[in-house]
């Protein structure tokens, strides 16, 4: 396991504290789709059919600024943010978690 998997997997862990969640893998809209409400369609039929109704929260991880925008409009809201890596390597991961059940 990479180290950056490891401090995912060690932030996700703190975040939930042994609760159940659902977790947002990945989440992709092709770049000329891109400003179309695609992306914001998808996720909300995803929160209002699956996780509002199952009662756990939805936890992510973005490390691009502009994406922690997209999904607090959707209400999910900053939980952990921290620099993982060193020196050039090095990158900002936020933690967001939707838990308006």
């Amino acid at each position: 396991m990479s180290e950056v998997t490891k401090a995912i997997e060690r932030i996700k862990a703190q975040v939930l504290a042994q609760k159940k969640a659902w977790y947002l893998n990945n989440m992709v809209v092709d770049r000329e789709l891109r400003g179309m409400g695609i992306g914001t369609q998808l996720l909300s039929q995803q929160l209002e059919s699956r996780v509002i109704p199952s009662g756990f929260p939805a936890i992510l991880m973005t490390q691009k600024e502009i994406n922690v925008r997209f999904y607090q409009k959707l209400g999910f809201k900053i939980v952990h943010k921290s620099t993982i890596g060193t020196g050039q390597n090095a990158f900002i991961n936020w933690c967001l978690i939707f838990d308006d059940l």
